[in-house]
């Protein structure tokens, strides 16, 4: 009878990460097959203190308890946190703008394992503005031309100096990131 418990719980514990479900759940489970042993496997068990064979519902009565939101954030989230806190070091304001500049989108749902197609099929193609446009097609096709790879790789290891001023003067350098 052993073994059926044991499949029964594999199952049981595979459907609920596959669902995502929430600490109770699985706590309820790990409970009801704990019980179950006790009662299946030595039917006076409930009447004979075992206190071995009670320590299977231990790891139950854990979950049990952390499923509960304020005991979890007291005992186990809030330290956590402060711990993490201290030891990473602060966001820079470049960083928290990056942070804050949007949304992860469509990605989430793609990395998530639940990917809305339809929604990926209205995302609009982005474009260029007539500036970077014009950009691209002046001095980003000057500098291409300008630029003999086979003598920077083979001759040189660098680009040349006119490049290189090129590049400064038409603002090829000019992209300031602030700390």
């Amino acid at each position: 009878m052993f073994p059926i418990l044991v499949i029964v719980g594999l199952i049981g514990f595979a459907t609920l990460a596959m669902r995502r479900a929430p600490i109770w759940q699985w706590a309820a489970l790990w409970v009801v097959l704990a019980l179950l042993n006790l009662v299946i496997l030595d039917p006076f068990a409930l009447v004979i203190a075992d206190p071995f064979r009670w320590l299977l519902l231990v790891p139950g009565l854990i979950l049990a308890i952390f499923s509960l939101k304020p005991i979890r954030k007291a005992v186990l989230t809030g330290p956590a946190y402060g711990m993490v806190k201290r030891i990473l070091p602060r966001v820079s304001r470049t960083e928290q703008e990056a942070l804050d500049a949007g949304t992860v989108g469509w990605d989430a749902e793609l990395f998530g394992g639940k990917p809305d197609w339809t929604r990926l099929l209205g995302v609009r193609k982005p474009t260029l503005s007539t500036e970077e446009q014009a950009f691209l097609d002046g001095p980003v096709n000057k500098v291409c031309a300008m630029i003999d790879d086979w003598d920077t790789r083979n001759n040189r290891a660098d680009m040349s100096p006119e490049v290189w001023q090129y590049l400064k003067d038409n603002g090829f350098l000019g992209m300031l990131i602030g700390t």
